[in-house]
């Protein structure tokens, strides 16, 4: 039996367990500082038990479904749990170091003076916009493919969506970096009073993570979504790739992240999907493929 079949773990099952090892880890040797982390080993439990129950042959087909999906479903539950990792923002981040790169590199802190020196009711209503759009960038290629059918490219994408998470989580938690929406005054409420900035204040207040700022998972994330979209429907591909692309610029405009953190989200974003293609050569092929020779992909 092939990895990846019924009845045995695949390499993105061996990453989530190493991730929840790490994590329990850090769990470990945070709860004399921080409470309550004894639930985030019950949590971790309960993920080793449904990795390998989802391992198990003789699945059904809801069962074997979940199998596929399951590792882009945790990434929000894991996600969620770096905040009690962190302990609400009880541990100590690296703001000055990441702050003293941003002078260094740009003599300024660009997410709080450039909104400051352009305050543009137009581009605070598109930036916020873009940077809601993340959830349905990353989201959008499996979804299409889950309903195509298309399980090598569901596979591929949400393979390479998910070490996208599991290194920035892993950096979230070893080198935990708030961000300057934590650090520098929320930017003026003429600048925010448009809808797509309420949206994304709504749902940072719902489920945002302290500590989770460097490298920008929306960036990284979305950056890696579109291109491995790419590769199994050109035209999918390229919508997402807009906003993808805008994402780097929203993110530091909106003073959601530091200029440094959407580099180094584009610079993760590059290796991941760099060793996406080194593992699976195919996809750059059937990338050009996927607009004329391959129609039930697009």
């Amino acid at each position: 039996m092939a990895v990846g079949e019924a009845g045995r773990l695949r390499p993105i099952d061996w990453g989530v367990l190493g991730y929840v090892a790490i994590s329990s880890g850090v769990a470990v040797s945070r709860m004399g500082r921080i409470p309550g982390l004894a639930w985030a080993l019950v949590a971790n439990a309960l993920v080793i038990a449904l990795v390998l129950l989802l391992g198990t042959s003789g699945l059904g087909r809801f069962g074997r479904g979940l199998r596929e999906v399951y590792p882009l479903v945790l990434a929000v539950i894991l996600y969620g749990a770096l905040d009690l990792l962190g302990g609400h923002g009880g541990i100590p981040t690296h703001e000055p170091t990441i702050q003293r790169w941003e002078l260094a590199v740009f003599g300024q802190q660009v997410s709080h003076t450039w909104w400051e020196r352009y305050p543009s009711p137009f581009w605070s209503t598109l930036l916020h916009a873009v940077y809601a759009s993340y959830y349905l960038v990353v989201a959008a290629g499996p979804l299409w493919f889950l309903i195509r059918s298309d399980q090598e490219n569901l596979r591929r994408t949400i393979a390479a969506i998910s070490a996208t998470y599991g290194i920035c989580f892993v950096i979230y938690l070893l080198y935990p970096v708030a961000g300057p929406n934590y650090e520098f005054p929320r930017p003026s409420a003429e600048f925010i009073s448009n809808l797509p900035a309420h949206l994304v204040y709504s749902l940072l207040q719902r489920g945002s993570s302290y500590g989770a700022a460097f490298p920008s998972s929306h960036v990284a994330a979305a950056l890696v979504a579109a291109l491995v979209t790419l590769g199994g429907s050109r035209r999918l591909g390229m919508v997402l790739l807009i906003p993808a692309l805008i994402l780097p610029v929203a993110v530091v405009y909106t003073q959601m992240h530091y200029a440094m953190d959407a580099i180094a989200g584009v610079i993760l974003s590059l290796l991941v999907f760099g060793g996406t293609l080194a593992l699976d050569p195919r996809l750059g092929r059937e990338g050009k493929r996927a607009g004329t020779e391959a129609p039930a992909r697009r």
